[in-house]
């Protein structure tokens, strides 16, 4: 009875997981000890459980969300999802799940989520969907069930969970200043992107014309890619990273779409170069916040400008020329715009995320190379990873490690829709999801006929729609900015007297949730706004007083108003 009810709960979070009907491996005793071949899980079942308790409720009281490895006997996660707000186990032993459901009734914590079950690490892309979840990086611990589960599968779950956050950290940026010169890029590449073919028109174009492609990227293990690449290049449509762009015509390799995502000025560098026949027929890929000076340079070459799923861009109003790019890298932007188009088959090669073993980061005639001389020594065994093939672990970086964790999530996605990932790359890191095949036998067995060639067809659209939008933007963004100077001036006041606290508390939660809801709150302000979350869960857990509250709260309010001049004042320009 038991085990049905929580397997019905189960299924509405986890419509994939099986529990076996039969348990053989465990067993539990009068003392809810839970009994195994090897001995059994607890030294004193009523003592263990006394003292965590006794040491969460001593430090963890006000916690509203805690993380465990092991699900034990689960009278532990019974007793606490009576007091905390959600409750993480990760357990993995399907027997022991079963053996303890048929016991306990956990159907009403599962499916009102105080209770969340984590059975294997593909399933940490979805819980990290969960707001709560996101904002707990600031008090992120995880416990151990018992001394049982002190082992290496604790350390590799930890490590994991650290690779999420640190990957969600970086979606949400940590440098205004960037942002800043991406929207400013934006605004100057306006008018030229309003006037070239539309990425929805793109997309319904190329979508289910052709079967295979293959992304290009500049990792080490590209070089010996290129002779085999080179013969099949009217098999497959080739989607070529920003970097590769020069390596492949070096080799008489025509790309079909080139990709640029960058800001950097630097990046445009890749475009500064003599075209010839063999840049006729591509198409380039470009976001709209790159550097002008890739514009300059594309100037007689066919491409189009792509808005990047930002809140500024989707300000704009202009969803007919968006969105891709929500990935980090360029690679994570190619395999979007290939999913997006349907591909049946999706390959990689030079997708190493990883140094190789003489210490080199990428391709060796990468025009950028020099500029990561010392990446490998300043990286070595801090970022050390599964390799191709499970041969063993290779060095990669903090970036790279979030780029597959990006892919990782992307090819997940696209499994759904009956896409299949190859990694050919034969070399560096593996990328979980990807079906590791050599680049010979993709071409072999997958690359059977000739690529389809389409031209694009547009229509231009008037400009007045975007500029009035701006106009709109900066109306509201003044509006605001004068009421949260009032704010601040007025909470200055009553922290000065400790007076009308409470009000002051209660309206700062509203304003932030105000401000979220309105089109001024672009990607500007994301990393500042989804600290300040995480800030207050930290506060609430800490049950800190509301004196320190508010000042600490004040701070955050005051960058925002130091951030809404700086956007206000860019879109005067």
């Amino acid at each position: 009875m038991n085990l049905t009810k929580n397997i019905k709960a189960l299924k509405q979070s986890n419509p994939s997981l099986n529990l076996p009907q039969k348990q053989d491996k465990f067993s539990l005793d009068e003392s809810l000890n839970l009994c195994f071949k090897e001995g059994k899980m607890y030294h004193n079942v009523k003592e263990e459980l006394s003292q965590k308790l006794i040491y969460i409720k001593q430090n963890y009281a006000y916690y509203p969300l805690l993380y465990f490895y092991g699900f034990g006997n689960g009278t532990l996660y019974k007793i606490l999802c009576q007091t905390q707000t959600k409750i993480v186990v990760f357990e993995d032993d399907l027997e022991l799940l079963s053996l303890v459901f048929s016991l306990i009734d956990f159907s009403e914590e599962l499916q009102d989520k105080r209770l969340v079950l984590i059975t294997n690490l593909e399933e940490l892309n979805a819980l990290f969907e969960d707001e709560l979840i996101q904002t707990s990086y600031k008090i992120y611990t995880l416990f151990s069930h018992c001394a049982f589960y002190e082992n290496e599968k604790f350390e590799l779950l930890h490590a994991k969970f650290k690779e999420y956050f640190d990957f969600l950290l970086l979606q949400k940026g940590n440098d205004p200043e960037d942002t800043l010169t991406g929207m400013k890029h934006t605004l100057i590449n306006l008018k030229t992107m309003l006037e070239k073919p539309k990425f929805k028109d793109f997309l319904n174009t190329y979508r289910f014309q052709n079967q295979n492609a293959i992304i290009v990227s500049t990792g080490p293990s590209l070089s010996k890619q290129l002779p085999l690449l080179k013969e099949v290049q009217e098999k497959a449509v080739i989607f070529a990273a920003d970097s590769a762009y020069a390596i492949l015509k070096k080799e008489g390799i025509r790309a079909d779409f080139v990709f640029s995502l960058e800001r950097l000025e630097l990046t445009s560098e890749f475009f500064n170069q003599n075209f010839n026949e063999l840049d006729e027929n591509v198409l380039f890929i470009i976001t709209s916040l790159t550097h002008p000076n890739t514009l300059k340079y594309l100037k007689n070459q066919n491409f189009l400008l792509v808005l990047r799923p930002f809140y500024f861009e989707k300000a704009l109003k202009c969803d007919e020329f968006g969105y891709l790019g929500v990935g980090a890298s360029v690679a994570n932007m190619a395999y979007e715009c290939a999913a997006a188009l349907r591909f049946e088959n999706i390959i990689f090669i030079g997708q190493d995320l990883a140094y190789d073993d003489m210490g080199l980061s990428h391709e060796k005639s990468y025009t950028l190379l020099s500029y990561h001389k010392n990446d490998f020594q300043n990286d070595k065994d801090k970022f050390l990873c599964e390799a191709y093939g499970g041969q063993g672990l290779v060095q990669s970086s903090l970036a790279w490690t979030l780029f597959r964790l990006g892919l990782q999530r992307d090819i997940l996605n696209a499994k759904k829709l009956n896409i299949n990932t190859y990694n050919a790359t034969e070399g560096g890191a593996r990328i979980e999801g990807c079906i590791e095949k050599n680049f010979a036998w993709c071409c072999e067995n997958l690359l059977q006929i000739k690529k389809k060639k389409l031209p694009i067809k547009s229509v231009k659209i008037s400009t007045t729609n975007a500029f009035l939008s701006l106009k709109n933007l900066l109306e509201k963004g003044e509006k605001f900015e004068a009421k949260l100077e009032t704010i601040l001036c007025d909470l200055e006041q009553a922290l000065s007297k400790e007076q009308n606290l409470e009000y002051f508390l209660h309206n700062l939660e509203k304003l932030s949730e105000e401000f979220k809801k309105q089109e001024i709150c672009t990607d500007l302000f994301l990393a500042l706004l989804f600290d300040l979350e995480s800030e207050r869960l930290k506060l609430r857990a800490e049950n800190a007083d509301i004196l320190t509250n508010l000042k600490t709260q004040k701070g955050y309010f005051a960058k925002l108003l130091k951030l809404l001049k700086k956007q206000n004042a860019l879109l005067k320009e």
